[in-house]
């Protein structure tokens, strides 16, 4: 019995491999940290545009969740800092990445553009660092849920995650396999 299991478990890893051989993944997974309760809520596939394939790399863009934006198919792009190795820009967030092993990882912030953007909870009103607050605020994703279909039960764990996505930081992580 040991052996077909192991048997069994080598052809599927296998066939997995194969699938995979030289063809880069198109898709990243971004966790947005929240309380417990939220969790079940808070990972998004997210389609890679442009991917990270080296120290070379000077661009990166993932199409963003859309409960997190209010928005689908909005391609968020990261350029480097000039002379730095690990950090990122772009006109929405921050992203201080790095690989380790085969897996390329950014930590996603907005702390350090959207100070004096800040509701009574201490919360960022905005996505965006240099553009109308309104177009990317935590508002406008909290209305777009019921457009989404969703039962009460979604609509308040996606809530609860867009919250956290909008009131700490980091505001996320994105990881995905280079290889």
């Amino acid at each position: 019995m040991t052996k077909i299991i192991i048997i069994s478990m080598t052809i599927i890893f296998s066939n997995l491999a194969q699938a995979r051989r030289g063809q880069p993944e198109t898709q990243a997974d971004y966790i947005v940290p929240t309380p417990p309760q939220y969790v079940a809520f808070s990972r998004f596939k997210v389609e890679i545009v442009d991917r990270f394939s080296g120290p070379e790399t000077q661009k990166i863009s993932y199409i963003f969740p859309e409960f997190l934006v209010g928005e689908a198919n909005l391609v968020i792009s990261f350029s480097r800092i000039p002379g730095t190795e690990n950090s990122w820009t772009s006109p929405e967030l921050d992203a201080q990445c790095a690989v380790v092993d085969d897996e390329f990882t950014c930590n996603i912030y907005g702390s350090n553009t959207l100070q004096g953007n800040k509701n009574a909870n201490g919360c960022n009103t905005s996505l965006l660092k240099n553009a109308n607050p309104d177009e990317f605020s935590r508002e406008r994703s909290l209305n777009h849920l019921p457009d989404m279909n969703l039962t009460n039960e979604q609509r308040a764990g996606f809530a609860g995650v867009i919250n956290s996505f909008f009131c700490q930081e980091p505001r996320g992580f994105l990881t995905y396999d280079i290889e």
